[in-house]
């Protein structure tokens, strides 16, 4: 029988004898007696009978309202000894009941959940149901042994340890200790729950504010158990309980028994469930995919999970949502998956790096010149997921630019980077130092039967391919082999058959087997013409990007100087000679002048690096139609031309030390013919076409009902000549972000002497603000007074100029010298519109 004793004032008698009339039924079952300071008989102490009753209690109802805050014997003696004895027992409960409301702050009962839940009781109409509520908790409190949690929760020093841990080694020459917080951002969620918009994304960081159950997918090393510890610190600083449990180690259905066991090991001074509120509990599911329970059993689980919390986050692998319709205790959670990290989080992340250690001393020019200029290389990198998004490795890859040492002296910095990051995944496997050498030549010699292979090899394809490679080299062990290789995710297999899981690994190899067989087969020499010829194609521009990273020889900038010569050889290369751009001085002119405005730095790059997140969606599906074209097709070679571009942009940073300057100055200068002399092409389109396009255009606008039909042909002609417009800046922008870099400035001032034009000028000042962030005021006012009879020259230069103001520090005073340089003025804000309803340019990305 458990004792209950009850605490209430005079004035609320009544109140306390209907609790016991509700209580009845369980006193007349023997299972609880109740006492009251009323039950004292005559002669007997009241203050020592009372100290004896609470001692005894296993309840302590503590029904208060004012006049018992307001009484010496309630509130002094009752309440406050009520908390003495809950410090001495654990196995005390205490239950408020709120009879009238009071004000309680500042007293012992500040905090706790007091009954019943929708009200008081005085102001409760259906009063009966109130006190049942009341009994209920009553009766559960009765199989509960445990002590309230009446004060802050605390975590204990392992876990706090785990939550911190960002469980790889990571090295900074500017701090030594790094934790997970350090180095952390959180990523962004796709809903699958809909499929009104593949593109539409929601922040992890606001799925933490709000309650529910949730599903997130991930792939392998996307950060799942990471972002559950970010969850997991965010809703502890929020005054909820969380429990993270990893589905893996689930043995039976009982969720209970596993959270009360990850309760005792996670929290210093909570060791059971039913000891924090329903409302405060969130249960954290990692690795739900690795639980070892069948679908029964899942279910029955999963309906548990239900019944004691209102808030579960599950996290599993990306292939779970096939398994998630065979659930049906999942019916209830909305799914979500992890994204790679796009342009903006990797900018954070980038951040995060360069100011470890320096946080508060770090000057925005030299934070934002550093992240730019590792963002570049990064995203070298990461092109079209050659190296995935992922946190992991991009940590990796900034840990190796932070030492560079390369394994290989043959190897390029970036070859180095991709060599690195295939070792790593070696070790990883357990692979001895010794049978190293022996996996990398099976993975070379795997990546050439892939390429033939257009893709996968089946289970015949591999029988096959190691009898072959058994007839060349000692003969190994294919099972063995396969097996690690699809256990260090080096490896995949679908229901195709076997590849390498990430590009890089497969373009490293591929391009590994060409530049050491080259010189020797014929048939490889064909097999590179090949990729020469498709280099529109994304897999054979890639494999030639890396056979760059493997070579020096100079057959490989032979042979790619030779393709990018071919391109557009009927074009001159354009100039941007005033005359040349005459058919644009009149739209040029009609436009408002720019103005420097005032901007905050952090919002635009934000701004600039949605913007490239969203262009890379719309050119990965534009390089999926590329690929399907022809060699000659007119778009192919456009496309082959800036792929080209790129190439030897890449090559001449990688070699700039190595490769003679003649040499440099050749391939550089190259690069920027066959982007000019496309940039030709399009203007004699432009020119020749420009009716038959604004005819067109002018169609289009018929279906927008705030353009009127009397300014449909001006609006037509004016949006082709932005379009226009846009393609010239967007042309020299990929010359110069493609071609440039610190090491090659010479280079690029040799080329602008030798072939001195408007079109070369506008590229080496993009480059001088891309890679330097330098404002050389001299040769800006040099170029303005150049293009002063140029209108569209001198356009480009004003809004490259103002486009670095807004992404880069620059003081007010530089900005007051290039207003006066420019001649445009400054303003907080600049209009968006003139007085005819003329667009503005806002500057092209």
């Amino acid at each position: 029988m458990k004792k209950i004793y009850i605490s209430s004032s005079d004035q609320d008698e009544s109140y306390k004898d209907k609790l016991i009339a509700h209580l009845h039924n369980l006193i007349r079952r023997n299972e609880i007696c109740a006492w009251h300071r009323s039950d004292v008989l005559v002669g007997e102490v009241i203050v020592d009978k009372i100290n004896e009753k609470m001692a005894e209690a296993d309840i302590i109802i503590l029904m208060y309202s004012p006049e018992s805050i307001a009484s010496q014997v309630n509130f002094d003696i009752e309440l406050s000894r009520s908390f003495d004895l809950l410090n001495e027992n654990d196995y005390l409960r205490i239950i408020p009941v709120c009879i009238r409301p009071c004000d309680i702050e500042g007293s012992p009962l500040d905090g706790l959940e007091s009954y019943p839940r929708c009200g008081t009781l005085s102001q409760i109409t259906d009063i009966d149901n109130a006190y049942t509520e009341i009994v209920s908790v009553i009766k559960q409190t009765l199989t509960v042994n445990q002590k309230p949690i009446l004060c802050q929760p605390e975590l204990s020093e392992s876990f706090k340890n785990w939550l911190n841990d960002t469980e790889v080694v990571l090295k900074h020459r500017a701090t030594e200790n790094i934790s997970l917080d350090n180095v952390y951002v959180s990523p962004d969620l796709r809903n699958l729950d809909s499929d009104k918009d593949s593109y539409k994304e929601t922040s992890s960081a606001a799925l933490v504010d709000k309650d529910g159950f949730v599903i997130i997918l991930g792939e392998e090393q996307s950060g799942k158990t990471a972002l559950s510890k970010f969850i997991f610190k965010h809703k502890f600083n929020a005054s909820k309980f969380p429990i993270y449990i990893d589905a893996s180690n689930i043995a039976n259905n009982r969720i209970i028994d596993a959270c009360n066991k990850a309760l005792a090991s996670q929290y210093s001074n909570i060791s059971c469930l039913d000891e924090i509120k329903k409302e405060d509990r969130l249960l954290i599911l990692d690795n739900l995919n690795n639980i070892g329970l069948n679908n029964k059993n899942q279910n029955i689980l999963l309906s548990a999970i239900e019944c004691e919390f209102n808030a579960c986050i599950i996290l599993a692998s990306e292939s779970f949502k096939y398994i998630i319709p065979d659930i049906e205790e999942l019916a209830l959670y909305s799914v979500k998956e992890i994204l790679p990290f796009g342009n903006s989080k990797r900018e954070k992340l980038i951040e995060k790096w360069v100011s470890l250690g320096r946080e508060e001393e770090i000057q925005e020019a030299e934070l934002f010149y550093n992240v730019d200029n590792l963002k570049n290389k990064i995203d070298t990198l990461v092109r079209r997921s050659i190296i995935p998004p992922k946190p992991i490795y991009l940590l990796s890859l900034l840990q190796i630019f932070e030492a560079y040492n390369p394994q290989q002296v043959d190897l390029t910095s970036y070859g180095h980077c991709y060599h690195y990051l295939v070792y790593q995944a070696l070790e990883k496997s357990k692979i001895s130092s010794s049978e190293i050498e022996k996996y990398i030549n099976i993975m070379t010699e795997f990546s050439w039967a892939q390429f033939g292979n257009n893709g996968e090899l089946n289970d015949n394809d591999l029988d096959l391919f190691f009898k072959h490679y058994a007839v060349t080299y000692l003969s190994v062990d294919k099972n063995k082999v396969i097996e690690c290789l699809l256990n260090s995710s080096i490896l995949t297999k679908n229901e195709r058959g076997y590849k390498f899981k990430y590009p890089y690994i497969y373009y490293f190899f591929t391009a590994k087997y060409i530049s050491e067989k080259y010189s020797k087969d014929q048939a490889i020499k064909e097999r590179f013409s090949y990729l020469l010829e498709n280099l529109h194609k994304e897999d054979c521009a890639n494999i030639i990007i890396f056979i760059t990273h493997h070579t020096k020889d100079e057959w490989i900038l032979d042979e790619i100087q030779m393709c990018m010569m071919e391109l557009f050889q009927e074009e001159e290369v354009a100039s941007l000679e005033k005359n040349t751009l005459k058919f644009m001085e009149n739209f040029i002119d009609d436009i408002p002048d720019l103005v420097l405005e005032k901007r905050k730095i952090e919002d635009e790059r934000e701004k600039r690096a949605i913007a490239l997140d969203k262009m890379e969606v719309k050119a990965a599906d534009l390089e999926d139609q590329i690929d399907n074209l022809e060699p000659n097709d007119t778009l192919a070679k456009i496309n082959k031309a800036f792929k080209g571009i790129e190439i030897v942009g890449q090559i001449v940073r990688n070699r700039s030390a190595s490769l003679p300057k003649a040499v440099l100055v050749d391939i550089v200068e190259e690069g920027f013919s066959t982007g000019l002399r496309f940039l030709t092409y399009f203007l004699g389109l432009a020119d020749t076409s420009k009716d038959e396009i604004a005819k067109i255009i002018e169609h289009v606008l018929k279906e927008n009902p705030r353009v009127s039909n009397k300014d449909l042909e001006k609006e037509a002609k004016h949006t082709y000549m932005l379009l226009t417009y846009g393609v010239i800046f967007g042309v020299l922008k990929k010359i110069s972000s493609s071609m440039g870099g610190v090491e090659v400035e010479e280079i690029c001032d040799i080329i602008e002497n030798k072939n001195k034009s408007p079109a070369i000028s506008l590229i080496n000042q993009s480059m001088h603000l891309h890679f330097h962030k330098r404002l050389d005021f001299s040769r800006i006012d040099n170029l303005q007074k150049e293009f002063h009879t140029n209108p569209t020259c001198r356009k480009i230069l004003r809004e490259t100029i103002i486009q670095h103001t807004y992404m880069f520090p620059v003081g007010y005073k530089d900005k007051q010298r290039l207003s006066h340089i420019l001649n445009v003025s400054m303003q907080v804000q600049r209009r968006l519109e003139n007085a005819k309803g003329g667009k503005l340019l806002s500057g092209h990305s």
